[in-house]
C-alpha cells in the first residue's frame, strides 16, 4: 500500500472520530445564554433576521443566515441549532491536514488533523451555536489557500484565498486579524503584490459593507469581556486552548498538555534545518499576531480579547506546533499523548457536567408547573433568555409590585456552590430546595397571595438587580 493511500485512510479515521465526538453529543446539553440569542434568530421571520443581529448581537451576519435558513427545514431543537457548527468543526479536520502537509510533511498533516479532531476547545465551539467554528473552518481555508499560493503562485488559489477570507470577515470581526496577517506575509514579495491586492480587494469591499453594522453593535452588551485583567485572560485563554472552558476531568491536565508541547518542541528544535524552520515560523506567526494584536488593543483601551474570539487563532498555532513535533521521531510522541489527553477530555466532558454548560433545560424543568401566580428569580440577570426557551410561558413583571404566592429563586453556579436563598419577601417560606452540578433552586411559597416589591427580589450572591425577575402567571 502507497503512502499516500496510507495517509488517506489515517486521515479518513481521524475524521470520523472527530465527527463521532461533534454529533453523538450534539443535542445532549442545554442551551446556554448565548445560544437562546441564536436560537431567537433562527426562530423568526427573515424579515426580523437582520434587526435582530443589529440590536442583539456583535458578529455579521453569514453564519446567522446560513443556521437560519437550516433551521427553516430541520427546527431550533438544540442539535438543529448545532448543526452549522459541527459541519463546519468536522470539515476544519481535513483542511488542518492539508495545511500540515503543506508547511511539512504527510506526517505533520495527520498530526494536525488528529489535534484538530480532538481537540476539547475546537469540539466544544462545534457543539454551539454560534458563528466560531465556521469562522475557524474558514480561517484555516483561508491560511490553506495562502500557502498554496505563496508556495506557487497561481489565480485558483488567490481567488480561493480572496473568497474565504472574505465569507471569514463576513462571519466574525476577528478573522480581519488572520486575513491582514496572510496578506501582509503575501505582500512581502514585489512581484506578487499586485495580484495580492486585487485578491484583498472583495475583502476590504466586505469589511466597508459591515462597518455599518459593526458601529450600530458597538452599542450592544454582548461583546463585553468583563473586569478580569489582561494576565488572567491570557491564562484562561492558554488552558481552554489546551483542555476546554472548564477544564478537564482531573486537575493538572492543562501544565502536563503544556509539557508535552515544550519538551516534544524543544527536542524537534533543536535539529530541525533552517528551512524548516522557516517554514514552520509562517503558521505560527499568523497564529501569535492574530493573539498578540487585540492584546495591544486591549491594553490601550479597546478591548475585546477574549478567548472565544481567538478561537481564529488556534488552527495555526497548532498546525505549526504540529508541524514541529512531527519532525522528529520523539516530538512526534509527545504529539500523539497530547492527542490521547485531548481525546480523554472531550470523551469525559458528556459525562461529567461540572465541565457542561449552564443546565438550563433542566432548570425549567425542575420550576415544574406553578401552583399559582409566581415569581421566578434569575441569576445572572440574564439568565430569563435560555430559561424563556424552555420555559415559554415566564414575562416580565406586571409592574413594580405585584402579588404572589410562590417565589422560585433560580441561580446558576458551578458544582452547586451557591448558598440557598433566604426569605425573598415577608410571608414567604421555604417549600424545597435543590443543588444541581450547574444551579441552586429554592422554592419559597405563602399561605395567599402576597404584594413584593420587584426591587426586592434578589437572588444570592450576586449584586441586587430587578432585572433578573420575570413572572409567571399560574392556572
Amino acid at each position: 500500500m502507497s503512502s499516500s493511500r496510507r495517509a488517506g485512510l489515517a486521515l479518513a479515521g481521524i475524521v470520523a472520530l472527530g465527527a463521532a465526538l461533534r454529533f453523538a453529543t450534539l443535542g445532549d446539553q442545554s442551551l446556554w445564554l448565548d445560544e437562546a440569542f441564536t436560537r431567537r434568530i433562527a426562530a423568526d421571520p427573515l424579515g426580523n433576521m437582520l434587526d435582530l443581529i443589529r440590536r442583539g448581537e456583535n458578529t455579521p451576519p453569514l453564519y446567522y443566515a446560513l443556521t437560519w435558513a437550516w433551521c427553516q427545514v430541520a427546527g431550533t431543537g438544540e442539535a438543529a441549532l448545532r448543526v452549522t457548527s459541527a459541519l463546519a468543526g468536522t470539515a476544519t479536520i481535513p483542511v488542518a491536514y492539508l495545511i500540515g502537509r503543506q508547511v511539512a510533511s504527510r506526517a505533520a498533516g495527520l498530526l494536525a488533523a488528529a489535534l484538530v479532531a480532538v481537540s476539547p476547545f475546537l469540539v466544544w465551539y462545534s457543539q454551539e451555536a454560534r458563528a466560531y467554528a465556521l469562522v475557524v473552518f474558514l480561517v484555516s481555508a483561508s491560511l490553506l489557500f495562502a500557502l498554496r499560493h505563496d508556495d506557487e503562485p497561481a489565480r485558483r488559489s488567490l481567488v480561493a484565498w480572496s473568497a474565504t477570507a472574505a465569507l471569514a470577515v463576513a462571519t466574525h470581526y476577528f478573522a480581519t486579524f488572520v486575513v491582514l496577517l496572510e496578506a501582509a506575509w503575501l505582500l512581502r514579495r514585489p512581484a506578487a503584490r499586485r495580484a495580492v491586492l486585487a485578491g484583498l480587494a472583495p475583502v476590504i469591499a466586505v469589511g466597508l459593507a459591515l462597518v455599518p453594522l459593526a458601529l450600530d453593535q458597538r452599542r450592544n452588551e454582548g461583546a463585553q469581556v468583563g473586569d478580569a485583567s489582561i494576565p488572567s485572560r491570557v491564562g484562561d485563554l492558554a488552558q481552554e486552548f489546551l483542555v476546554g472552558k472548564y477544564g478537564g476531568p482531573v486537575r493538572g491536565l492543562a501544565p502536563l498538555c503544556a509539557l508535552l508541547i515544550v519538551a516534544g518542541g524543544a527536542v524537534a528544535l533543536a535539529r530541525a534545518a533552517p528551512e524548516a524552520r522557516r517554514r514552520w515560523l509562517v503558521p505560527l506567526g499568523i497564529g501569535a499576531g492574530t493573539i498578540l494584536v487585540p492584546m495591544a488593543l486591549a491594553v490601550v483601551g479597546v478591548d475585546y480579547f477574549a478567548t472565544r474570539y481567538l478561537a481564529v487563532a488556534w488552527v495555526p498555532l497548532f498546525a505549526a506546533l504540529a508541524a514541529v513535533l512531527a519532525a522528529r521521531r520523539l516530538g512526534a510522541v509527545a504529539g500523539v499523548a497530547l492527542a490521547a489527553v485531548f481525546l480523554t477530555v472531550s470523551v469525559a466532558v458528556p459525562f461529567t457536567p461540572r465541565l457542561q454548560r449552564d443546565d438550563w433545560r433542566s432548570a425549567a424543568a425542575a420550576l415544574g408547573e406553578p401552583r399559582g401566580a409566581r415569581a421566578i428569580v434569575v441569576n445572572p440577570d440574564v439568565g430569563f433568555v435560555p430559561l424563556a426557551a424552555y420555559e415559554p410561558e415566564v414575562e416580565a413583571p406586571p409592574g413594580p409590585r405585584f402579588a404572589v404566592s410562590e417565589i422560585d429563586v433560580l441561580v446558576m453556579t458551578r458544582d452547586g456552590r451557591a448558598p440557598h436563598a433566604a426569605a425573598p419577601a415577608p410571608g414567604f417560606s421555604v417549600l424545597s430546595a435543590d443543588r444541581d452540578p450547574t444551579y441552586v433552586l429554592t422554592r419559597f411559597v405563602a399561605d395567599r397571595p402576597r404584594a413584593v416589591e420587584a426591587a426586592r427580589l434578589t437572588a444570592p450572591p450576586y449584586t441586587p438587580d430587578p432585572n433578573g425577575l420575570v413572572h409567571e402567571s399560574g392556572p
